[in-house]
């Protein structure tokens, strides 16, 4: 069964199961089964180590995250965003110690270190601090300038690049936007033909896939955050690299989400 906090679900099924109330799942199945927690979503208000204690404190005796069910059958679920089997971060030890040497802050540090904890242990290690910074541009981190050459690479619908137009007050040189989802894409276009022509002359659009080399792969085209390249997937895409894309342009800020 599913559980959920919207009062408009109660009573509806999902895939042929019954979606409850919190209050009457745990009366119905507090002592009987494992409650997991696949809320999955960003910004969220709360860490999933609340959710887990809230569950506790109402009466569930055995609550845990989704992730390990991804563990256990990882030809399906994995990897997923920044999740995969735990193994391999610990078989990265050198690396990941490495990385956490190039951070001169201690919130940095202590940050890196949980992230790391978060994927070994989900269930007792939390990602519970949530910045407050505007992703991508924190003001404290550096200042857009006029002249900005910004490389929005894995672009999805453009909401980085509204927000970069925004934060610089339609004033840069140039704003390159590469998205491989053709689904995804398109809605990309219908936001760049919305745009006054003194701006609109300055995005231009990639139908592709950044790669480290020019090829076809298959693509799991979703037209949402968790589109990938996938050998499950349905869509071809073309890959190439971003100096043959580029060509001739001389980025200031490359920004990369894929």
């Amino acid at each position: 069964a599913f559980s959920d906090n919207n009062p408009q679900l109660w009573g509806t099924s999902v895939m042929g199961l019954p979606v409850y109330s919190p209050n009457d799942a745990i009366k119905k199945f507090a002592y009987n089964a494992v409650f997991i927690i696949t809320i999955w979503r960003w910004p969220a208000s709360e860490s999933s180590g609340q959710r887990r204690s809230d569950l506790l404190a109402l009466g569930c005796q055995r609550v845990c995250s989704v992730i390990p069910l991804f563990w256990k059958y990882p030809e399906f679920f994995l990897p997923y965003f920044c999740l995969d089997e735990p193994y391999k971060v610990v078989a990265a030890h050198a690396e990941v110690e490495s990385a956490l040497t190039l951070f001169d802050d201690d919130q940095s540090r202590t940050e890196f270190i949980r992230q790391a904890l978060w994927r070994i242990d989900p269930d007792n290690y939390d990602i519970d601090s949530f910045s407050t910074e505007t992703q991508y541009f924190p003001e404290d981190l550096f200042a857009l300038t006029d002249h900005e050459v910004f490389v929005d690479v894995g672009g999805y619908d453009g909401d980085t690049a509204r927000l970069f137009i925004e934060k610089s007050n339609n004033s840069f040189n140039a704003l390159h936007v590469i998205e491989a989802d053709p689904n995804t894409f398109a809605r990309l276009e219908s936001w760049r033909s919305t745009l006054p022509g003194n701006v609109k002359n300055r995005v231009t659009l990639y139908n592709v896939a950044a790669s480290k080399e020019q090829r076809t792969t298959s693509f799991m085209a979703k037209a949402s955050v968790d589109s990938r390249i996938s050998e499950s997937g349905s869509t071809l895409v073309q890959c190439d690299r971003l100096d043959n894309l580029l060509s001739g342009v001389k980025p200031s800020i490359i920004k990369m989400d894929i």
